[in-house]
């Protein structure tokens, strides 16, 4: 699970510099327009083809979070929250390990059942 998490945040944070890295190209697009200037038709042309392109690369950036982010929440939080339920499971052995004093791993018992 650890994994796949790791697996879906790397995707989501990728995802993340895709829009960024269009939206700073949307916004050089936009610049670029204004500061043009009057241009004529071919020119024009030139500037929607391209703040057309962008925005569709963009579009489908956000399309592609959009169906990542469900997953990459619930991740999230089922791996926390799974962290938490191990660390808290690792203080109670330690403290009944304590308690008991015992050092040693589960293979006297194994041994003693003939598991090996």
């Amino acid at each position: 699970m650890q994994e796949l998490h790791a697996y879906v945040k790397d995707s989501h944070e990728t995802l993340n510099r895709f829009q960024s890295v269009l939206d700073k190209q949307l916004a050089q697009a936009y610049h670029d327009i204004e500061r043009s200037g009057e241009f004529d038709m071919a020119e024009g042309n030139k500037h929607a083809k391209k703040l057309k392109e962008i925005l569709t690369n963009r579009r489908l950036v956000k399309d592609e979070l959009a169906r990542l982010q469900p997953v990459y929440n619930f991740l999230r939080h089922e791996v926390e929250k799974t962290s938490e339920q191990y660390q808290r499971a690792v203080r109670r052995s330690y403290e009944l390990r304590q308690e008991l004093n015992v050092t040693e791993d589960l293979g006297r018992v194994y041994a003693a059942f003939g598991v090996e």
